[in-house]
């Protein structure tokens, strides 16, 4: 009877280890699955289905430090996304004020603006750098436009006063003026 009994309680024991280790092997390919599954979200950026599995993941061995790192990973990008909005927000203010500046003429004012929008998303240099030029290019042609101006003036002057070689020769240097400066544009 004893053999018996002891017989018993071996297989018994023995159908527990069977049973713990099938368990534990689920548990390792449900831990497997919802790790994988947390991995493909967060490369996605899709947070919320990321926290749903990776606290799943981590009920099943909570010591696996990847599983914490993932998760506190989550609340890093989703500060940076919040981050990136508000900069957004403040790029998308700072070009339309640049814009404006630029009808208003005050075309420092703009760069300057520019400029601030480019510390905010620094990823958009080449279009503000574009940007920049077109002001300074606008500023260039406001410049000669006084310059030319001022010439035409004094050779409308001269022609008033019938200085009729002053205006010619100072129409030739107003023509050299705009060759001059389109020579360097």
């Amino acid at each position: 009877v004893s053999q018996s009994r002891y017989t018993t309680v071996r297989r018994n024991e023995v159908v527990k280890i069977i049973e713990d280790l099938k368990k534990e092997e689920d548990n390792k390919k449900e831990f497997d699955r919802l790790k994988t599954a947390g991995d493909l979200a967060f490369a996605d950026k899709k947070w919320n289905d990321a926290e749903t599995n990776y606290p799943g993941a981590q009920k099943i061995t909570p010591t696996d430090a990847y599983v914490k790192s993932q998760i506190g990973k989550i609340a890093a990008e989703r500060q940076k996304e919040q981050e990136s909005a508000k900069n957004k927000s403040a790029y998308d203010n700072a070009i339309s004020d640049a814009v404006a500046l630029v009808v208003k003429k005050s075309y420092n004012e703009a760069i300057e603006k520019y400029k601030f929008a480019l510390t905010l998303q620094p990823e958009k240099k080449e279009f503000i750098d574009g940007e920049i030029l077109k002001v300074k290019n606008k500023m260039a042609d406001t410049a000669l436009e006084v310059v030319v101006l001022k010439e035409l003036k004094t050779a409308a002057e001269f022609l008033n006063k019938n200085k009729l070689d002053d205006a010619i020769t100072q129409y030739k240097a107003t023509e050299k003026t705009i060759t001059g400066f389109t020579a360097l544009s």
